[in-house]
Order: structure tokens, then sequence, then C-alpha cells
């Protein structure tokens, strides 16, 4: 289940938790996020960066893979326990294929190598962001659609309308238009 999706203030693009051990790294990509319109907070290590995530909401999560007090991908595992949906891109000075394949298995929606990119990371954090939305949005949408559209106002009990209503339910889960 996730935890509810962050509202950015109007001035913002989001809120950003940045959980690094390395000072000039957060400031970096904390000054780097604030320049582009987001709102950030940082974190150095994960103890910090859980404490701050139980207590507040984020858009987005950017986790270094190696942290003095417990592995990236422990966090990520621990993030995924309380908050499903959250995206989270992993960075790392130590880029190898199986750190990547790791990350991604555990929960991580991108692996990201030191250093960075300035226009990589920000477009990648900014479609996380989106596509985060989206999906949340369209959760919404279907439990709304579901409240709202029930069979309770269908008469009927023969068995050939108990047919119609199971197969109106079955169509009702796919995307496809009937």
């Amino acid at each position: 289940m996730s935890r509810r999706q962050a509202a950015p203030s109007v001035r913002t693009k989001g809120r950003i938790l940045i959980v690094d051990d390395e000072e000039a790294i957060r400031d970096s990509l904390s000054t780097l996020l604030d320049l582009e319109g987001y709102e950030s907070q940082t974190a150095e290590d994960a103890a910090e960066g859980l404490l701050a995530l139980h207590s507040e909401s984020f858009d987005l999560v950017l986790l270094d893979l190696m942290l003095p007090d417990r592995s990236g991908l422990e966090v990520v595992e621990e993030i995924r326990k309380t908050d499903s949906g959250i995206p989270i891109l992993m960075l790392t000075a130590y880029g190898s294929v199986e750190n990547a394949v790791r990350a991604i298995k555990g929960g991580a929606n991108d692996f990201l190598t030191k250093p960075w990119n300035n226009d990589k990371l920000l477009l990648e954090i900014e479609k996380s962001i989106w596509q985060h939305r989206l999906e949340v949005e369209n959760t919404e949408l279907r439990d709304a659609l579901r409240r709202t559209s029930s069979f309770a106002n269908l008469i009927g009990k023969s068995e050939v309308m108990r047919r119609v209503f199971e197969l109106v339910a079955q169509v009702a889960k796919s995307r496809s238009t009937v």
C-alpha cells in the first residue's frame, strides 16, 4: 500500500529526499533541484532518511547505494515495506551491472552513476514523479468508478442476468474496449 502522495506546494515541482553520506553530493543535488523548482531535503544516512520518510511526504527519493549505517539496497527494501509506489532513484559511484540489476530487482526505479549528467538526472526525476502521479490518479479514479458504478441499480435475478453481471464484472477489470 502506498503512502499518501506528497502535495507539492504551488511554487515547487515536487518534494525530493536526498539520502547520501557525502555532504558535497547532498549540497550539489539540493542546489540543482532547488534551482529547477523542486523542494529538497537531505539525510546523511539510512536512519535519518527513513525517519524523514516516515514523518513527511515526498514525491521521490534519491538514494546512495553505499551508506555508512546500511546498504542502499536494504533501505530500498525497507521503504517498499511501507510505500510501494514512491519513486526511488539509486545513485552510486560503484556502477556495475550487478549492482544495477540488484537495485532494480529490489524495488528501485532506476540506477544512475556518479558523476551524473544533470540533464539526464532531471529528466529521470521529472519522468518518475509524473509517472507516479499518473498511477496514483489512475488508482483514485478506478476506486471512484467502482464506488459509483455497481450493479445495485440493475434488476435481474435470473440465471441469464447473473451471467451478464459476471461478464460485465470480468470486462470491467480489463483495459479493452467493449
